[in-house]
């Protein structure tokens, strides 16, 4: 018995030996360990400036490679767009001027009133073939586009600096609204100018090769100076790059100098069309006066109703593109001969009324001066012509003839304000005899023509301040903001 406890207390010293030599194993290493850690740490710390310096260097090269210009450049950028875009908005609309001078030959300028007093057996052919005619020209150019699309789409898809075929298209739209307008059709210069405008902030912009926001930012400033050539309208086409471009892209998150950008390119795109066009306004306006506050609740009706009409009138657009739409489908006829039916259309809108067809802005001058000249249309006329004007233009804008939506609505609200004007002073004074105080129906027509310019093109900004400075009265602002 002694000998086997003797032998177990000696394995047990054995074995707690060995637990002992173990644990100083372990401690060893965990001293070993401490200085390699310590080095590999200081390794690190001396290395880390070196990588930071190397991802700042990485970081200055991509910018360096991807060639964006600085902040300032954007300034320069808007100068040149404004300039260009002015020539060639001038251009524009030069060649409408030269188109409808050789296709309407021989009638004066009073256009419209000219050939309502004219014999319909002595005008009806060129009321009817000037626009049918256009609609062909256009339906043709709708086939080269088509044929320049299939070119761009068969090409390998790398960047250009240059694409010739980029800067074919926007000329070829430009030259269809130009025939378009220049043979009567019922549409606009001014949409075809905003067009204008951003194909040069587009080209621009592939050129430097700008960020997203940057493109945004030069096109605003394109559609400024588009709208500011087009009307003389400075302050106008910078708030209508700020409604149409920079808001529905969150202006907030627009580069700097923007703004700038966007002004310089409207002043300089207005000064070039003042300098080779001439200092003229868009359309005469004429004298009016508003009489007092007491007519505020009178403009705000006749907001509700220009509101009424234009919803009438972006429906019946709407509905003339699917009916147009479903025949190139379901019938078969293509693209290129839905313009001349839509010229077929008008023409035969225009035999009972002229007035439907573009004159630039005679038309609108004509509604403006209602009552104070023989030719101007009466009250009964200007509302059978509210009618026909949305039928044509709709008609017009459904079959893909080449224009915008600008003119058309100043021509319609003018009529809606004119008559509108003129049923409300007949109503107050046959209620109240004796009683002027209601302005005359060229306010109300001025009124219209910004509430249904607001409401069809949703710029009641742009709207309200273009009035003001086409008739540069203060006292015009009030009813104009109350109809919005």
């Amino acid at each position: 018995m002694r000998g086997q406890s003797e032998g177990s207390d000696h394995r047990s010293l054995l074995h707690s030996g060995f637990s002992d030599s173990d644990s100083d194993m372990e401690a060893q290493k965990e001293r070993l360990k401490e200085p390699r850690e310590l080095d590999r740490r200081k390794t690190l710390r001396r290395m880390s400036p070196a990588v930071s310096r190397r991802h700042s260097v990485r970081q200055v090269r991509e910018r360096v490679s991807d060639k964006v210009p600085p902040e300032w450049a954007l300034l320069l950028i808007g100068c040149l767009l404004g300039l260009t875009t002015g020539l060639f908005v001038v251009a524009f609309n030069r060649g409408v001027h030269i188109i409808h001078e050789w296709a309407w030959a021989g009638t004066p300028q009073e256009g419209a009133a000219w050939l309502r007093l004219q014999s319909l057996a002595d005008t009806w052919h060129r009321i009817m073939l000037i626009p049918v005619t256009g609609g062909v020209i256009v339906g043709v150019m709708h086939a080269m586009l088509g044929i320049i699309d299939q070119i761009k789409a068969s090409r390998p898809q790398q960047r250009r600096r240059f694409d010739v075929l980029a800067g074919l298209s926007p000329t070829i739209k430009a030259i269809q609204a130009a025939v378009t307008l220049g043979t009567g059709c019922s549409l606009g210069p001014e949409g075809p100018s905003v067009d204008i405008g951003k194909a040069c902030a587009l080209g621009y912009s592939e050129i430097m090769k700008n960020s997203r926001q940057r493109k945004i930012a030069l096109v605003a400033a394109g559609a400024a100076a588009g709208i500011a050539s087009g009307f003389n309208a400075a302050v106008s086409g910078c708030f209508f790059a700020i409604e149409t471009v920079l808001r529905p892209f969150h202006a907030e998150n627009s580069p700097p100098l923007t703004t700038a950008m966007i002004i310089l390119a409207s002043v300089l795109s207005s000064t070039v069309s003042n300098v080779l066009l001439g200092e003229r306004p868009a359309f005469i306006v004429p004298t009016y006066e508003l009489k007092s506050a007491a007519e505020l609740p009178l403009y705000l009706m006749l907001g509700m109703l220009c509101g009424v009409v234009s919803v009438v009138f972006t429906r019946l657009v709407t509905w003339f593109t699917s009916i147009f739409d479903f025949i190139k489908e379901r019938v078969g006829i293509p693209s290129t001969v839905t313009p001349a039916l839509g010229g077929i259309g008008v023409g035969i809108i225009a035999l009972k009324y002229p007035g439907v067809l573009y004159w630039g802005f005679t038309n609108v001058d004509e509604i403006l001066h209602s009552g104070k000249t023989a030719s101007a249309p009466g009250k009964l006329l200007l509302t059978q012509l509210i009618a026909a004007k949305v039928v044509a233009t709709a008609l017009c804008k459904g079959s893909g003839l080449v224009g915008g939506v600008y003119a058309p609505s100043l021509m319609i609200g003018a009529a809606v304000g004119s008559v509108f004007g003129d049923l409300a002073g007949k109503a107050i004074n046959a209620a109240i005899p004796g009683h002027a105080a209601v302005a005359h129906p060229q306010a109300y027509a001025l009124v219209g023509m910004a509430a249904t310019l607001a409401s069809v093109c949703s710029v009641p900004l742009t709207s309200v301040l273009l009035l003001f400075e086409l008739t540069k009265d203060y006292h015009i602002l009030l009813p104009l903001m109350v109809r919005n």
